[in-house]
């Protein structure tokens, strides 16, 4: 699955014997929570999946490293619940994201030339290859509105009450439908931009991860088997 999608990316890269890949998976959980005084917030974990599973699993150099952290909005009661301040935690996630990924983002479509470890210069493309996490997690790293929606899961438009049919083939999500609903939603009213976006499982935020080239979140989230 993971060497499928390499080549895929290979193929979708500016043509040039130099151009590669570099993609990265990252690691999310709310389980590894710490705190800084009186702020809470956890890591994120990044590793190379062009480095061999023996390396990139390890705890020694080409493992997994610590690149950030994500803050905990504490939870205000009076408005838990509204969708304006679900919207709002999740933006401040997406905005807290993109610290860690602006670093890359024009790299990404451009590509930036290293000289790798075994001394050949290349031209590397940082993309999103798999995103790590809990369903819960999914549901913010993919915009979606959760078990309770129209749609709830992250990766595919199964409707909620035909999540226990194991015949049923919905239709992947993916970036590009994902930001032609929420430009379209945007040009509407208040009611009008909650029952399209109700209609997708999405909220009316920016995905952090369109911003990276050849990464769809979609794509890079895992099924939750549980």
């Amino acid at each position: 699955w993971t060497a499928n999608t390499l080549w895929d990316i290979q193929s979708e890269l500016p043509q040039g014997p130099d151009n590669k890949p570099c993609a990265y998976i990252l690691y999310a959980d709310k389980a590894k929570l710490s705190s800084f005084g009186t702020q809470k917030g956890y890591p994120i974990v990044a590793r190379l999946a062009n480095m061999v599973v023996s390396v990139r699993n390890s705890s020694r150099w080409g493992g997994g490293q610590i690149v950030g952290w994500l803050p905990v909005i504490v939870e205000d009661q009076a408005e838990s619940g509204k969708p304006g301040y679900a919207n709002f935690k999740n933006a401040v996630w997406h905005k807290s994201f993109y610290k860690l990924l602006e670093s890359i983002e024009m790299a990404s479509k451009t590509g930036e030339w290293v000289t790798c470890g075994d001394g050949i210069l290349r031209c590397l493309f940082p993309m999103i290859l798999i995103l790590a996490c809990d369903f819960e997690e999914a549901c913010t790293m993919a915009l979606t509105r959760g078990t309770q929606s129209l749609y709830p899961c992250p990766i595919c438009y199964i409707k909620k009450e035909d999540q226990a049919d194991v015949n049923a083939l919905p239709a992947l999500r993916t970036t590009e439908l994902s930001q032609r609903a929420v430009k379209a939603a945007r040009k509407l009213n208040a009611e009008g931009r909650e029952v399209l976006l109700k209609e997708h499982g999405l909220r009316n935020v920016d995905n952090v991860f369109w911003s990276i080239a050849y990464s769809d979140p979609y794509h890079a989230l895992s099924f939750e088997h549980l």
